[in-house]
């Protein structure tokens, strides 16, 4: 396997905890020779995160800033820098650490303090539909005036909108109906990820017990069938 291969497998999950090891190890050490050789990388490369991100992001964003960090760093010491600032960036730092010089580790930490927040965004955005959810924020409150709940849902996009969607429980609920109306139509099981579709039944399940909290237990469907639910 060539060495660009074996960056590819580790950011997919492919090797083993030994061969991950020795990857990173290996990473470190070219990471720690192009920074005696270029005392000015860490300026070079805060400069080009900036040019990239401070624009904006959306879902091309990633795929430029990667073509030119490989310009710049080699398509090897890229996927190096791709792995180190994946989400969980704090604990990739702390493994980093296991390998990687003083010198390297600084490096790191300046880019992620600079960008960490905008490296994350643009990945998640990569290949993703740009109006496509990315995180749900919901409030419920009791309207004091009116007597009745209130809903105030804020959904981010990857393209970095916000919509805002504000109205009573009944009408959350009809919004709530007409979602389901419309999965409905997908028409085929398979559209569905297993862990969507367990979160789905199990949120069903806990909504009929709120809507019918003195009726005997019912069939509803669980993650592997219909359940009794008291």
């Amino acid at each position: 396997m060539g060495s660009t291969d074996a960056w590819w497998s580790l950011l997919t999950g492919q090797l083993s905890e030994e061969e991950a090891r020795s990857l990173l190890s290996q990473g470190a050490e070219e990471m720690h020779a192009l920074l005696q050789a270029r005392p000015r990388a860490l300026e070079d490369v805060l400069e080009i995160l900036g040019r990239r991100l401070n624009g904006g992001i959306d879902a091309e964003t990633w795929q430029i800033l990667d073509r030119s960090l490989s310009h710049y760093l080699g398509r090897d010491l890229a996927y190096f820098f791709v792995w180190t600032v994946q989400p969980d960036q704090e604990s990739r730092l702390e493994e980093l650490q296991k390998y990687a010089s003083p010198e390297v580790v600084t490096f790191f930490r300046t880019v992620l303090g600079r960008y960490g927040t905008e490296l994350e965004s643009a990945l998640l955005c990569w290949n993703e539909f740009p109006n496509d959810w990315r995180t749900l924020h919901r409030e419920v409150f009791y309207d004091q005036i009116n007597q009745q709940p209130y809903i105030r849902l804020r959904i981010e996009k990857y393209n970095g909108e916000t919509a805002l969607i504000e109205g009573n429980a009944d009408s959350i609920l009809g919004l709530t109906s007409g979602l389901i109306l419309t999965l409905r139509l997908v028409g085929m099981r398979e559209a569905f990820s297993q862990d969507r579709i367990d979160q789905f039944l199990e949120e069903v399940g806990e909504f009929y017990a709120l809507l019918f909290p003195e009726e005997t237990p019912a069939e509803v469907p669980g993650p592997d069938g219909p359940e009794p639910v008291s």
